[in-house]
Order: structure tokens, then C-alpha cells, then sequence
């Protein structure tokens, strides 16, 4: 599993602001079948492109960690509770 994230649209602010939406597809195209999820993030005048990717790398590892979470609870289906 080896999630990316895409920069897919640039949206308008419907309110008259110094800011922006970006749309973000995240995909694990290893999966079977291949997941994909999207999310929103809004930007604004003045950010730099290394701040406006941190919330997206923070979210990107955080479907990592879900992954490795899930794969580690699926493996104990079955297994007594004590």
C-alpha cells in the first residue's frame, strides 16, 4: 500500500477573499481494487508551497498509519478478548 497525493483542481473562493480551494486526490493504486479519496484544502495569498503541502503530507501519512492499523486489527479477527 503506498498512498500519493495529486494536486487535481484550483477552485475559486465563492467569497471575495485572498484565498483559494485546492482539491487533492489521494490514491493507493497498489490496492486491489485501487482506492482513491479526495479532500479540500483551502489556501491563501502569501502561503508557500511548502506550507500549503504539510496538511496534505500530515493527511497522506495518516492513511499510512490507518492502513498499518487495519492490517494489524484484521490479522486478530477471530482472537479472544481478554
Amino acid at each position: 500500500m503506498a498512498w500519493r497525493a495529486f494536486l487535481e483542481v484550483v477552485t475559486d473562493n465563492p467569497t471575495p477573499t485572498d484565498s483559494l480551494f485546492v482539491g487533492v486526490r489521494f490514491e493507493d493504486a497498489g490496492s486491489s481494487p485501487p482506492r482513491v479519496i479526495r479532500k479540500s484544502y483551502k489556501v491563501s495569498a502569501g502561503q508557500t508551497l511548502v506550507q500549503m503541502k504539510v496538511p496534505v503530507l500530515e493527511d497522506k501519512q495518516r492513511l499510512v498509519d490507518q492502513d498499518t492499523l487495519h492490517a494489524t486489527l484484521s490479522g486478530l479477527i477471530g482472537a479472544e478478548i481478554t
